[in-house]
């Protein structure tokens, strides 16, 4: 068997997982993404149609009940009815924030999905990051033993920073 050809296969079945989990993950984001315009979406429409609604029956309420009181109190029964929509406006906008607070995060599982992929993949990894430094710790007891150490420290300094 040729080593080479093993270590090869090796990545290349490597990249192949790789491709596959991106692709996977990236049709996640895709249907949450479609779900998460869908929702706004139709969050908008419905709020639209609940405003304008509210808003038509608010001024015929308040242009009635100012009809039925008496002349002489016609302004102050105007000045309520503005205060009480105020206060409506204001409770709406509490509302509004308390509920934008309360979602969950947008696209919240496919980013739970790659943390999970990354500590897999750390996982995965863990034994080949021990066999690379116990070559390096046999690599540099043999520099020392036949006393290149000292004249390839720089080196192997910049090669371990890569």
């Amino acid at each position: 068997m040729n080593p080479g050809a093993g270590l090869l296969g090796s990545l290349q079945a490597l990249l192949d997982s790789a491709a596959a989990l991106a692709r996977a993950r990236l049709e996640l984001f895709g249907a949450e993404l479609q779900q998460e315009l869908a929702r706004l979406f139709y969050a908008l429409a419905g709020a639209l149609v609940v405003l304008l609604l509210a808003a038509l029956g608010a001024a015929f309420a308040a242009g009635a009940l100012l009809l039925a009181v008496a002349e002489a109190h016609r302004a102050l029964a105007a000045v309520l009815i503005a205060l009480f929509f105020f206060g409506l406006a204001l409770a709406a906008a509490f509302s509004l924030r308390r509920l934008g607070a309360g979602r969950p995060r947008p696209f919240a599982a496919s980013l739970a999905e790659l943390e999970r992929d990354r500590e897999r993949f750390a996982t995965a990894l863990e034994p080949v990051a021990r066999r690379v430094s116990s070559a390096d710790q046999v690599i540099g007891t043999a520099l020392r033993v036949l006393g290149w150490g000292a004249r390839l420290a720089p080196v192997l300094a910049l090669l371990r920073r890569r």
